[in-house]
């Protein structure tokens, strides 16, 4: 078992996800560390070993590979590690009246809301 080298920030912001099927959806990203984070995936259609493409935080794409599962919560581990400016903002913004903010250059989907 891999054990993690850095702590990850608690945080709920939205991400937007394109899988390289060409499926995309908005998520929830619940925690960030520099090497990977969690995403709720309600859907169950993600698979061990997937990769996508995240974005958030008015940046992206972030390549990352599904690691684990748990109910509806993903582990992703991000194939280069996230720039600590880019965690910074994640960490120190103000996600509650951020709607369905999508960063430049993201693939546009349907908002989800969540509750």
């Amino acid at each position: 078992m891999k054990t993690r080298q850095t702590t990850r920030k608690q945080l709920q912001a939205l991400a937007t996800c394109h899988n390289m099927a060409g499926r995309q959806w908005q998520t929830m990203l619940l925690d960030v560390s520099p090497g990977g984070c969690k995403i709720i995936d309600p859907s169950r259609q993600l698979r061990p070993g997937e990769a996508l493409n995240l974005y958030f935080a008015d940046s992206g794409p972030r390549t990352a590979k599904f690691t684990w599962r748990r109910q509806d919560e993903v582990g992703l581990e991000f194939r280069e590690p996230l720039p600590e400016d880019v965690l910074e903002s994640l960490a120190t913004r103000d996600w509650s009246n951020k709607g369905a903010d999508v960063p430049e250059g993201a693939p546009r989907v349907a908002m989800l809301r969540f509750v």
